[in-house]
């Protein structure tokens, strides 16, 4: 479990949040502030600071790679912890590692990955190994930070279209359910060469 602490401090700003989006009346204001208030808020420290990929050399290629994940390695949904709330954590993999992420079979076990890749050959290279690790960030939840910060967003989501408002308590406990709005699909992947790789490890 996480700390008393913890658990305080993000209910704090799932109130602040959900109080400053109660107070927009415009429905378009209000949610592009509540994507403000959820970046600022929300947004997982391991993806905040983007890194710049090395100088290129070799050939411009697009690399493919499929990694196959144990979901029964999990004791939550590997699939919705990926995704995140209306895929706000896919999305933020897909944007520190600059690859695209396609989720094969969200309801099934076990879980399949592709990521793509294009630029020169170390580039590519680099941006794979960058998704994996953020893939392996994600489910490791160190200190829970992953798994409380999506519940908060969750619930900010949720509360601010409430038309009564609900404890935070309870918007707080709700958890993430699967969406498919953060999936990048490929095109033309019939004669596409790939790199299988699979990796099992356990969240605390």
């Amino acid at each position: 479990m996480c700390s008393r602490e913890q658990f305080e401090e993000k209910l704090k700003q799932i109130q602040f949040a959900i109080n400053v989006l109660k107070s927009i009346d415009d429905s378009r204001l209000r949610s592009v502030r509540m994507e403000q208030l959820i970046n600022e808020l929300f947004k997982l420290e391991f993806f905040k600071k983007i890194q710049r990929p090395p100088h290129g050399n070799g050939i411009f290629i697009t690399k493919y790679v499929d990694i196959t994940i144990t979901a029964t390695d999990y004791n939550f949904n590997v699939a919705s912890r990926i995704i995140g709330p209306c895929g706000s954590t896919i999305k933020a993999i897909s944007k520190f590692s600059r690859c695209k992420l396609r989720l094969v079979n969200p309801n099934e076990k076990p879980l399949h990955i592709k990521l793509i890749a294009k630029g020169y050959a170390n580039i590519a290279k680099w941006k794979i190994d960058k998704a994996i690790e953020g893939i392996q960030y994600v489910l490791n939840n160190d200190q829970y930070e992953v798994s409380l910060n999506q519940l908060a967003e969750l619930a900010v989501r949720r509360g601010i279209h409430e038309k009564s408002p609900a404890s935070v308590e309870h918007c707080y406990q709700v958890k993430t359910s699967l969406s498919h709005s953060g999936v990048v699909h490929v095109e033309n992947e019939a004669d596409r060469k790939e790199e299988k790789i699979r990796f099992h490890q356990r969240n605390q």
